[in-house]
């Protein structure tokens, strides 16, 4: 259930690379670069709305809150698919990121609520192996949609899966915060709860260095569909070239599940982050170098995607390690900063398009080299924390 849920978002964003041409061509947007805004206008709705849905569902309890969140992205995605214009399918698409943040967020307190520490990676990390599938098979629905009906129809399969998701929350899903561990709402309390997420050293620095990751895994987003289309003529193969990346992801995910109880999530996120970079580095000289073509991109954006899987899903866990109290609170101080400044930013590299691959991948190289300096600064200058220390930040 955690899986389904966090695979609309997927769905919600992979879904649609390959109608972003029609969608261009069906509602008159000449400029290439303004159709990315389909991507953007999720990504800052789901930015914003991160920051209040967990800082309520702290007051009020998670389920209640989810089902709204749930039947929300089927009615928005239902406006999104009767859009007349650009302009109103931005605001749905708007919309439809507010209500997918709200079961984004909420379901990552709910595992906070029942889990901590290593145990609470484990089971991010196995949600994270399913939820991969999302972005091997929204590319592939999007162009089996394509290949039966105009653009819109994919929007009314998004709105299907937001309802039968809620139908399974209804069905299946407990409250996981009784009423008696509820914060009381107040201005003072809510006050008290951020100052407890924005003046802990952990939370603050691996939340910074899950942003500056997802700069450039948002750089990438708005960057592939171009690639295939433009850089190597081969838009056809968007689906397949997209599904094999999201492979290493599950890999990843699969991995991180197996050895994070053993190993700990420093010395698995440390290691992944510097693989990661390390990567990008390559990449970014592949191209500068005028090595890059369509097999190459694949191919190591493919390990580029195992560092990344390794790095946000233990980061995210350990920045949610101490915020049990305020777990709501956490996860939309977190999840907010990261997708807002993370769609921002990665919009401005996508914006950089030249043609080719090298203002992505010199980017990615520059953010992720950054988060290990927050990583660095976070940890005292200590990395790697020897197999089987406790996992507890400086």
């Amino acid at each position: 259930m955690i899986s389904g849920i966090m695979m609309l978002v997927a769905f919600a964003i992979d879904s649609m690379l390959p109608a972003m041409p029609y969608m261009a061509a069906g509602l008159g947007v000449a400029e290439e670069f303004r159709i990315q805004l389909v991507i953007t206008a999720f990504m800052i709705g789901f930015g914003i709305a991160q920051f209040f849905a967990g800082i309520a569902s702290d007051t009020l309890g998670r389920r209640g809150l989810m089902l709204f969140s749930l039947f929300g992205f089927g009615v928005t995605s239902l406006a999104a698919a009767l859009a007349p214009s650009f302009e109103l399918l931005l605001l749905a698409r708007a919309a439809q990121g507010v209500c997918a943040a709200g079961a984004r967020v909420l379901v990552t307190s709910v595992v906070r609520d029942k889990f901590s520490g290593r145990p609470m990676a484990q089971i991010m990390s196995l949600a994270h192996m399913i939820f991969m599938a999302a972005p091997i098979l929204a590319p592939l629905m999007g162009q089996a949609v394509l290949e039966v009906g105009p653009w819109r129809w994919i929007f009314a399969v998004l709105a299907l899966l937001g309802f039968l998701v809620w139908a399974w929350v209804v069905a299946r899903l407990e409250e996981s915060l009784p009423v008696e561990q509820r914060s009381a709402f107040s201005p003072q309390q809510l006050v008290q709860n951020a100052k407890q997420v924005v003046t802990d050293r952990q939370s603050v620095g691996y939340t910074l260095a899950n942003t500056l990751v997802t700069v450039g895994l948002m750089g990438f987003l708005v960057s592939v569909q171009p690639a295939f289309a433009v850089t190597f003529k081969r838009p056809d193969l968007l689906p397949l070239g997209f599904g094999i990346m999201a492979t290493g992801m599950a890999i990843a995910s699969l991995a991180s599940a197996a050895l994070v109880m053993r190993l700990g999530m420093r010395l698995i996120g440390h290691s992944a982050i510097i693989f990661f970079t390390l990567i990008a580095g390559i990449h970014a000289a592949v191209v500068l170098l005028g090595h890059e073509s369509l097999w190459t991109f694949i191919i190591l954006q493919t390990i580029m995607m195992i560092g990344f899987s390794l790095s946000v899903g233990n980061f995210g866990a350990m920045a949610m390690e101490r915020m049990g109290s305020v777990a709501g609170m956490a996860s939309s101080l977190q999840g907010s900063f990261s997708t807002l400044v993370g769609a921002v930013l990665g919009s401005v590299i996508g914006a950089l398009f030249d043609g080719t691959t090298g203002p992505l991948y010199v980017g990615i190289f520059v953010t992720s080299l950054l988060a290990i300096l927050v990583i660095f600064v976070t940890e005292g200058g200590q990395l790697f924390v020897a197999r089987n220390a406790p996992d507890v930040g400086s």
